[in-house]
């Protein structure tokens, strides 16, 4: 490509791509990873297979060949490439060892750069084939899987060690509960000339703005013959024309399923021409830049580098329970690429097949499961991350591939029988796209956006919109056809059609118009309250115009930030909070300029009147009177005029009732846990959703992945609250089937209070080796006290009873596993059945009646944090190297801690107010400094006094809300605090316990991970901490 490296926004590739994975995180570019999606991948790396096999031939999947390679069949056996081919690999070491090979093969065409990882799977694959003395085929599969590798594709190296972590790529496993939406980006790409989209044309009370537009685009207006009418208010003129050759548009606008926004674009703030706009907006009517800022939505780059606004939308809701999917039709990953951290899944859609991947194959029918693991471990410290960025959209790819496989090649169910078979390319994108939604159920999704791209609107030289007018007419039409045959149409789908900018008003020398900045843009669908054009359409068309730049460059009167805010609405995301994380600009504009759902949807959920307060939680409650701050939206709570959920109503008792006579029964369970008891995981940390899941009732998965400093397991709290006496463990086997994760011992531990010790009730081996997995999807669980569900796979361990004292809360955990080495823990449901007892652990006797009675002691008090700022500060796993009581001062000033590697980081504390306290959060205040010093989980520890006398006690753990990466706290900001709530106009994460903590005197908080991983074993480096709060009640 050198010859075409000149300085142009027209080259092959955009120059700022930042593709998924580490280069995207790490800041960095890489153009020619647009290249790395879907059928892209699989044609090259089929290829280099088929080049191995065959030689170069226009074979299976060979693309190496001149385009007139027909010189015969295709071979029938791999290795047959002497014919009927334009040339052959020939090259075979000659070697006494299959190392020797490896040696060479490593040396040419990696470099001697091949990782001692993918190293051993290769020798592993061609071994039995070279001690069989067939050397020729053994050189063929070290070819190949060596091809396959990122040593070969990248420059860099794999340092990571045999049984790192790999890669977990797979769909969702539980049925959606909530109806589906997508929304479907259309991107008119190189900028319409939307100014001839719709026009002014009659009706205009102040002056002829036809003629003042005819006048100003000169050749380039549309005759009144070529418009068809449609009718709004509001506007300068209360009749506007549309270009002719989208009658379709027209149609759906004046059925109310379309809706325009007049002078849209791209903005930082609101500006006029009066403004220094071109300072404030840089690199205007630039392609490449614009193309990208419309995707991001993101100006000031204030979310994290190189995210979108569908992956960030998308990251809110796949937060709030839904199951979330970003979908690009044969390339562009901007628009859907999210925070990492809520890892959303992205997928490559293609118009055509992805083909028959490896026929004839080598290596056999277990190839793409090599080829995954030689892509598929996490990055080490030192790898490459353009290497890493290979081996995830390799990873991905192949996953799609296969899914893809079962979504068109499985079932006729996902056909689309009533869709034309051939069209233009947005007519096949589009195709794509509802051929991909109605796999919706299978892919068990209910959120989901689409991008679709429509080429070759860049007309500087003619005016050439008319034809590719008709084209999105056709596209339209059959699309939303089929979405009414889906029932998807009414208020399942929207098209939200967008382009790089609107083009300049006045035309040029050379018949056509050049790059712009405001358009005129649409969005179409069923559910929307349409036949209306909001924002402003200009005015004027002339210098008079406050909007009105160059040769018509309009600047934008209209951000699009309003029209995302009510699609992000209707897509299920409220709250400012949330909002603002999906357009970081919104509070740059008049918050009631920008549409809520009722502004844009005949049905809503957030009035417009919500612009005129503030409400973070989203709750519908202003947060100057809401006393529940952080009321989850998306469980649709009830909510009192304070913002909390009010308390269920008491019965009020029926008068006559008799007393009963007889006490409850002691009641035989199928498990004393029940379905919604408090979970914690233990020895690890939760990879599948709620924590629940060790003891819903049903086949969901339960996943830990463990850190083997303790063995994996949970604790419960049922919320019976009653003592209970267990008989026996049952176990539900793992509807996935990788045995290796299967725990095959067990121990049981018990408690009746928090502040007691473990007390260990039962312990023992399971027996099931490679047991058969169970169905997913949540498939509910019928047992019994005395029998499991047959119907389902499972193992019980019963007890020998005598001994097993009553508790309330249990410890369940599996010191081994059936691969030893294994990093997760997997199993669908544990059981522990016995007898829950109709009452709780009697209270202690109170103090002896005094004489007289005693006055009221004092209540306790509640603090921001128990913590004050004369606590004495002590450093754990290190040593402090800045600021050593800036942790508890009660400012964003830094505490810096240097690390050991010993233990975990983190600090101890002594209060100076020398009183008992209860803990119920903890709060974490962010640095100005690197985010990648934030900790991303902690443990809470307590005691009474000083050692010996008092050991240390778990208080709390869990992780700590992190968003990659998140905003920044200045030094040297006092912090305003309460109990209730930490200080809102700074950056912090907050973790609420689900009940106090035992009363404690002195605490130590601990951090076992950053963003990067495990602390444990890290000599060097910071932990920086601005301040943290343990808000809870100070006892006197």
């Amino acid at each position: 490509q050198e010859s075409y490296a000149v300085d142009s926004v027209f080259g092959f590739f955009l120059p700022e791509y930042q593709p998924p994975g580490a280069v995207g995180q790490s800041g960095l570019v890489s153009p020619e990873a647009e290249l790395l999606a879907g059928s892209k991948i699989t044609n090259l790396l089929g290829s280099l297979i088929d080049t191995s096999k065959f030689g170069l031939m226009n074979c299976w999947m060979g693309r190496f060949a001149g385009p007139t390679n027909n010189l015969g069949s295709c071979p029938m056996n791999e290795g047959e490439n002497d014919n009927n081919n334009e040339g052959k690999l020939e090259y075979v070491p000659s070697i006494t060892s299959l190392d020797e090979m490896l040696d060479g093969f490593s040396l040419l065409l990696t470099a001697n750069r091949l990782s001692p990882v993918n190293r051993a799977i290769i020798k592993n694959v061609a071994q039995d084939v070279f001690d069989f003395y067939d050397t020729s085929k053994a050189a063929r599969i070290v070819q190949q899987l060596m091809v396959m590798t990122p040593e070969f594709h990248t420059w860099g190296s794999k340092t990571q060690p045999a049984g790192a972590n790999k890669r977990e790529l797979r769909g969702y496993e539980e049925v959606p509960t909530n109806d589906y939406k997508a929304v479907v980006y259309w991107m008119m790409d190189g900028g319409c000339d939307s100014f001839n989209l719709l026009v002014p044309k009659s009706g205009c009370p102040s002056k002829d703005m036809y003629a003042e537009y005819t006048n100003a685009r000169g050749s380039l207006a549309m005759s009144l013959s070529n418009l068809l009418d449609i009718s709004t208010t509001g506007q300068v003129c209360d009749t506007f024309g549309i270009h002719k050759d989208f009658p379709f548009l027209r149609d759906l606008y004046n059925s109310g399923d379309a809706l325009f926004f007049a002078n849209m674009g791209i903005l930082k703030q609101n500006l006029t021409r009066h403004d220094d706009y071109s300072r404030i907006m840089p690199l205007l009517g630039a392609h490449n830049h614009m193309k990208v800022e419309a995707m991001r939505v993101d100006p000031s780059k204030r979310q994290f580098a190189g995210s979108g606004l569908g992956g960030r939308m998308l990251d809110m809701l796949r937060k709030n329970g839904y199951q979330t999917a970003g979908n690009t039709v044969d390339g562009d990953q901007i628009l859907n690429k999210g925070v990492p951290y809520y890892n959303n899944p992205s997928w490559t859609v293609n118009t055509g097949n992805f083909g028959y991947f490896d026929r004839k194959s080598t290596v056999g029918d277990e190839m793409l499961d090599i080829i995954k693991d030689l892509n598929g471990l996490l990055p080490g410290d030192g790898d490459s991350k353009f290497g890493d960025t290979w081996g995830s959209r390799v990873s991905q790819t192949l996953f799609e591939y296969e899914v893809a496989r079962d979504i068109y090649e499985g079932s006729a169910d996902f056909e689309l029988p009533d869709y034309p078979n051939t069209g233009t390319t947005i007519q096949n994108e589009l195709k794509a796209v509802a051929k991909h939604i109605k796999s919706r159920t299978f892919r068990k999704v209910d959120r989901e956006f689409y991008f679709v791209k429509q080429w070759n609107f860049d007309d500087h030289a003619s005016d050439d919109l008319g034809r590719k007018l008709k084209d999105a007419n056709t596209a339209l039409t059959q699309f939303k056809d089929e979405m009414v045959r889906q029932g998807l149409w009414d208020n399942g789908v929207i098209v939200v059609m967008a382009s790089d900018f609107g083009r300049t008003v006045t035309p040029n020398a050379d018949g056509g118009s050049d790059h712009g900045w405001g358009g005129n843009y649409f969005v179409a669908g069923g559910g929307l309250n349409g036949g209306r054009i909001l924002g402003t359409y200009p005015e004027e068309f002339s210098k008079e115009s406050d909007y009105w730049t160059a040769r018509g460059a309009m600047i934008p009167s209209l951000p699009w930030d309003a029209v995302w805010q009510g699609v992000a609405n209707w897509m299920g995301v409220k709250g400012d909070a949330d909002l603002d994380f999906v357009l970081p600009s919104r509070n740059e504009f008049d918050k009631c300029k920008l549409f809520t759902d009722e502004d844009l949807f005949t049905t809503f959920t957030v009035p417009s009147a919500t612009c005129l307060s503030s409400d973070q939680d989203g709750d519908g409650v202003t947060d100057a009177i809401d006393a529940c701050p952080d009321t989850p939206y998306w469980l649709d709570p009830q909510v009192d005029g304070q913002g909390c959920e009010p308390p269920s109503p008491t019965p009020a008792p029926v008068e006559g009732t008799p007393a009963p006579t007889d006490a409850p029964a002691p009641m035989d369970v199928a498990s004393v846990l029940g379905t919604d008891s408090t979970v914690n995981f233990v020895g690890g940390g939760n990879s599948n959703g709620d924590q629940i899941k060790p003891a819903d009732g049903t086949t969901n998965i339960a996943r830990l992945y463990r850190d083997f400093n303790f063995p994996c397991g949970f604790t419960a709290t049922p919320s019976h609250g009653n003592l209970s006496q267990i008989r026996a463990i049952r176990i539900y086997w793992s509807t996935f089937g990788t045995n290796s994760r299967n725990p095959t011992s067990y121990k049981v531990e018990g408690r009746t209070d928090r502040a007691d010790p473990w007390e260990v009730l039962a312990e023992g081996d399971f027996y099931t080796q490679n047991p058969g997995t169970n169905p997913g999807g949540a498939v509910v669980i019928n047992s019994t006290a005395t029998s499991g569900d047959t119907d389902l796979e499972f193992e019980e361990r019963l007890f020998n009873g005598i001994g097993i004292t009553p508790k309330i809360q249990y410890r369940v955990t599996f010191p081994t596993l059936q691969g030893s080495t294994s990093n997760w823990c997997e199993y669908s449901e544990i059981e522990l059945p016995g007898t829950v007892f109709p009452y709780s652990v009697p209270p202690p006797p109170g103090p002896p009646t005094p004489t007289t009675a005693p006055t009221d002691p004092p209540e306790p008090i509640r603090m921001a944090s128990v913590l004050d700022s004369g606590s004495i500060i002590s450093a754990v796993g290190g040593g402090f190297s800045q600021g050593k009581n800036y942790i508890v001062d009660g400012t964003t000033d830094i505490m810096r801690l240097y690390k050991n590697g010993e233990v975990f980081p983190g600090f101890q504390a002594v209060p100076s107010h020398h009183k008992l306290s209860s803990v119920h959060g903890i709060r974490v205040y962010w640095t100005s400094v690197d985010a990648g010093r934030d900790p991303t989980s902690f443990v809470l520890q307590g005691r009474l006094e000083h050692p010996p006398n008092d050991p240390w006690v778990d208080l709390e753990q869990g992780n700590i809300p992190w968003v990659q990466f998140p905003p920044r706290n200045a030094e040297g900001q006092t912090i305003q605090s309460n109990y209730t709530s930490g200080d809102t106009n700074l950056h912090y994460a907050e973790v609420l316990f689900a009940n106090a903590t035992i009363p404690k005197a002195h605490y130590r908080v601990v951090f076992p991970t950053n963003w990067q991983g495990s602390f444990l074993g890290v000599n060097g480096g910071y932990l920086d901490l601005a301040e943290v709060e343990l808000p809870g009640e100070i006892y006197p």
